[in-house]
């Protein structure tokens, strides 16, 4: 049963806000990949880097185990502090290895965010509406019922 009451308005309300922040993000994160992908400069795959950081630090606490990504971050700061101590080592070779630790990073945020159904809901959902109102139970005249969900004679949804 969801909850009404001015605390349900400010959740909501709060929710509503921060989703639309998320998108925000993620429509730059998307728009800067490209870029990235387009130009190899070092300066769009760093603002890249930054927009998925971004992201990571406003969900973390929801994403569980973030080791792997952990390690993502420190080979991209490795990288990052070796070119800003010695501007040669700005290479194409480096420019490429920064896109994929980038790439790598963005892809284990989203997979991460992805495991709590954050982006896509895949499955079936209970129907609902008049059509699906059962106005007297067919068993009594010797037919199978069915509740609504596609189990006969009542049986319960194991993965709900």
């Amino acid at each position: 049963m969801q909850q009404q009451g001015p605390r349900s308005t400010i959740e909501s309300h709060g929710s509503y806000l921060t989703n639309q922040r998320m998108t925000l993000l993620f429509a730059e994160i998307d728009r800067l990949a490209l870029q990235s992908a387009n130009s190899l400069s070092f300066p769009t795959i760093n603002a890249y880097y930054n927009a998925v950081e971004q992201v990571y630090l406003n969900v973390t606490t929801i994403l569980g185990n973030t080791d792997e990504i952990e390690k993502t971050r420190e080979k991209y700061n490795r990288v990052m502090n070796l070119i800003n101590s010695h501007p040669k080592a700005q290479t194409r070779n480096a420019v490429d290895l920064m896109l994929k630790i980038t790439k790598q990073f963005n892809h284990q945020v989203v997979k991460g965010l992805q495991a709590l159904d954050y982006f896509f809901r895949v499955g079936s959902r209970q129907q609902k509406g008049l059509k699906n109102i059962k106005f007297f139970d067919e068993s009594i005249f010797g037919g199978k019922s069915d509740n609504g969900n596609g189990n006969e004679d009542g049986e319960e949804e194991l993965d709900q």
